[in-house]
């Protein structure tokens, strides 16, 4: 999986750059693999034109989703 592959690379680059506590336990791995959300890399964060209107039926289509 692309996010659990983002999120090794992101661990190993910070035990790399020495910014692990000394106290982490594999534990606390398992809990960012768990919870932490993804690494937000590839996500294109471009300005997008979209019409007030589109945005408002995608908003209240989720929030459907969510509750009924």
């Amino acid at each position: 999986m692309e996010s659990d592959a983002l999120i090794k690379q992101t661990i190993g680059d910070l035990i790399e750059a020495k910014l692990v506590s000394q106290d982490a336990v594999q534990e606390d791995v398992a809990t960012v693999y768990s919870y932490w959300q993804i690494p937000m890399y590839a996500i294109e964060t471009k300005l997008q034109e979209v019409a007030l209107k589109d945005l408002q039926a995608a908003q209240q289509a989720e929030l459907h989703a969510q509750y009924f």
